[in-house]
């Protein structure tokens, strides 16, 4: 840590509190055109991130944040221009005051060992494998490796080091009939190799792909019942965490309120939800938010009942909770239905969208249908075109949830989640 950063922030009468955030990142990439390596490349890059905050002298009282990086080919004289620069900018913003927490230290902080080049190269291998296993037609993907190495401290004395390592792979996948050939595209993010999970994604992108070029075009079914899979599912449910967020409640964007129950007369499954600071495989995990506030694990909506807020320590200080920090990870409790249970009578699975987009604030949700499965009593015929549409507050009171589960990144929660009497609207 550069104790002459640290005495130009506390030195300065100005500055009322601040935060020090020095990362240490060392990636490593792969590009590969089928199965051959056509480049490669490592780096390792530091640099430090500061926020300081300004409170103003006079009623009302107000405080202001700015953020500066500093790389290490700043000198001296340009450290201290950033931090002037800094203090005008917080000077500007001229928000409710709000305290940040005091923090007690951190116990077992996150620590992994650096192996993004072990990481990378096992990636790979079982992508490569996956492929062949599967029968998949793979055009090019792209494996990136990250170890972060991570100081924190801030004007209160809090100290904290911890490192965590992430991976993405891109990948292009292509199908081919006697139509024409498709191109499927996947962006897929993780912290470790789990392969349960990710031989799940790769089957279902190199199934999805044959399906789509086989697709046929949406019927026109009016309302039918939608089942979500994959990634669609944690979209979902973004609006769940949106919605119970201290600051949409505080600007009174939330149709929650604290100690309801947001799913009056429900008919199927209610919803249960849990914010926590780590999960396998998830590339947010953190001890600590942007401000340094220390996680822990907050039940926010059990059975239907709003139970607690969560949120950034700004915010929290305005709705009189005591700050949870900005968790990035959310568990979802699995629901009463299985998945072969959800597919008997007449069903729209949509597995793909061309975007699938959800209102964290009115619940609203649409997209338009990429690949999808009409299904009736089990028999799946794969469909493309039309769209979905539907609002969460209207339908949330007759939903299923799958007992099967998934593991994404960020998300812990069922397979599938199954709403009824959705608008589709058909092509045909």
């Amino acid at each position: 840590m550069n104790k002459k950063l640290l005495n130009l922030l506390t030195d300065n009468e100005e500055i009322a509190d601040f935060s020090v955030q020095v990362r240490t990142t060392v990636s490593a990439e792969w590009f590969f055109i089928v199965d051959k390596l056509d480049q490669s490349r490592s780096k390792s890059v530091t640099y430090t991130m500061v926020k300081l905050y300004v409170d103003s002298e006079s009623e009302p009282f107000t405080r202001g944040h700015a953020e500066i990086t500093i790389y290490p080919t700043h000198s001296d004289e340009e450290i201290e221009q950033l931090i002037t620069e800094g203090v005008t900018s917080a000077k500007l913003i001229k928000n409710q005051l709000y305290v940040l927490p005091q923090n007690k230290p951190v116990e077992d902080p996150i620590q992994v060992k650096e192996d993004v080049i072990g990481l990378g190269n096992r990636i790979i291998r079982f992508t490569l494998d996956a492929a062949q296993k599967y029968q998949g037609e793979i055009n090019s993907f792209e494996v990136f490796a990250n170890h972060h190495d991570i100081c924190f401290v801030n004007a209160k004395g809090f100290d904290l080091h911890y490192s965590m390592q992430d991976a993405q792979l891109e990948m292009i996948v292509n199908s081919r009939d006697e139509k024409g050939e498709i191109e499927l595209y996947r962006d897929l993010r993780f912290s470790e190799l789990i392969e349960e999970n990710l031989d799940r994604q790769l089957r279902e992108t190199f199934t999805e792909a044959k399906d789509r070029a086989v697709a046929q075009a949406t019927p026109a079914l009016h309302k039918t019942n939608l089942i979500l899979s994959g990634d669609n599912v944690s979209d979902f449910f973004g609006f769940y965490r949106t919605s119970t967020h201290a600051s949409t409640l505080y600007s009174k964007s939330s149709n929650f309120s604290v100690g309801e129950n947001i799913q009056e007369n429900a008919l199927g499954d209610t919803v249960s939800f849990t914010m926590v600071p780590t999960l396998p495989g998830s590339c947010h995990n953190s001890p600590i938010d942007e401000d340094g506030t220390v996680l822990a694990t907050t039940s926010v909506v059990d059975k239907g009942i709003f139970k607690q807020v969560w949120g950034d320590a700004r915010h929290c200080h305005y709705m009189e909770v005591k700050p949870t920090g900005n968790l990035r990870n959310m568990i979802v409790e699995s629901g009463s239905k299985t998945v072969a249970e959800m597919e008997t009578g007449v069903n729209l699975e949509v597995l793909d969208f061309s975007s699938f987009i959800v209102d964290g604030q009115t619940g609203d949700f649409g997209g338009e249908i990429r690949l999808g499965y009409l299904i009736e009593d089990g028999k799946k015929t794969p469909i493309t075109g039309g769209s979905v549409s539907g609002k969460i507050m209207d339908l949330h009171t007759h939903m299923y949830l799958s007992k099967e589960r998934q593991l994404v990144n960020r998300f812990s929660g069922p397979l599938k989640v199954q709403i009824y009497d959705v608008n589709v609207s058909g092509i045909e």
